[in-house]
């Protein structure tokens, strides 16, 4: 195992620790001092941990207790640092190999499949596209407009009291001076995520009835045209959010539904195979761009096996796997 991979192993085993006891905060923070790199680790996993947030204990205990039924040993402390180990110095990276700046002023901008592009607008906004995104930027000198064709995009947006921001996403319209929030298209329905400030949006269908959003709010708006639904999860807003650092973060998806998003981001395909196996859960973040890593790691897990043959990633029950 490399130095750096030890690292964020050790980072992890202190996070998972917690609540920790004064001699054991004191043994943490020796080692933080010990190496430059010990603090930046710590942070990351930290961070992490954070996302990861409220999981259910249902979700944990099934996907984890499973693994242990395979690999015996210490139960809890050392399932999570299996699904933290790793992951988060990946995550923290792949920012950097998805995420490009591309200056434009107006105009259609789009994404490929597992392509991620940060956008500077000329207006002092940014945008992130996730893939197989593509927008419509029209910014004229009374109204910013942007129109969602598809995909999913986060907004920061510069504050500017003379020219509304208008997103215009089909069914959903959302109209703000200055915050930050994301807008998915997902089939005939989009969602209205605010991870800052506030926003107006409506329906089409209802166009005098407006809604506010706040910080930590989503809204839904059915393909039914029925009154969109208003959540306040903050804590699964930024799970859902995650792929704005190149990550996917998974608390209690079955294994089948997290192969569905890595296959969204990927030329290797994942494939699960047993009916069983597509149905236990998992829980961590993990690298976008990483699926034959997720595979290793749902494997330790989950007591499979994985097999690799060209783009195609194959993870299959033990008792099932070719000899």
């Amino acid at each position: 195992m490399s130095d750096a991979r030890e690292i964020e192993q050790s980072a992890c085993e202190w996070v998972v620790r917690a609540p920790l006891s004064p001699a054991e905060e004191a043994a943490r923070d020796a080692w933080v001092a010990a190496d430059e790199r010990h603090a930046g680790a710590l942070l990351r996993a930290e961070a992490a941990w954070h996302l990861l947030g409220d999981v259910p204990d249902s979700a944990a205990t099934l996907s984890m207790a499973d693994a242990a039924t395979v690999a015996p040993g210490p139960a809890p402390r050392r399932r999570w640092r299996l699904a933290l180990s790793g992951m988060v110095a990946a995550a923290a990276a792949v920012t950097l190999a998805l995420v490009a700046p591309w200056q434009v002023a107006g105009d259609r901008m789009a994404t490929r499949s597992g392509e991620i592009r940060r956008v500077p607008l000329a207006d002092g906004s940014v945008t992130l596209i996730d893939g197989g995104s593509e927008l419509v930027v029209d910014l004229q000198p009374k109204e910013r407009r942007v129109t969602l064709v598809r995909g999913e995009a986060w907004f920061d947006v510069q504050r500017d009291e003379q020219r509304p921001f208008v997103l215009d996403a089909g069914r959903a319209q959302v109209q703000v001076l200055g915050t930050e929030f994301a807008v998915e298209r997902i089939g005939g329905s989009v969602r209205v995520s605010v991870t800052e400030g506030s926003v107006s949006t409506w329906s089409t269908a209802t166009p005098g009835v407006q809604q506010i959003l706040h910080a930590g709010q989503s809204a839904l708006f059915p393909a039914s045209g029925q009154t969109p639904q208003v959540i306040t999860e903050p804590e699964a807003m930024e799970r859902r959010l995650a792929w704005r650092q190149g990550s996917i973060a998974l608390s209690g998806e079955t294994l089948y539904e997290a192969a569905l998003r890595f296959n969204r981001y990927n030329h290797q395909q994942l494939v699960i195979e047993g009916a069983a196996l597509r149905q236990q859960r998992l829980v961590g973040l993990f690298r976008i761009g990483d699926p034959q890593g997720f595979a290793a790691d749902a494997a330790t897990l989950l007591g499979a096996s994985v097999d690799v043959t060209g783009n195609t990633i194959r993870l299959r029950e033990k008792d099932s796997a070719q000899p």
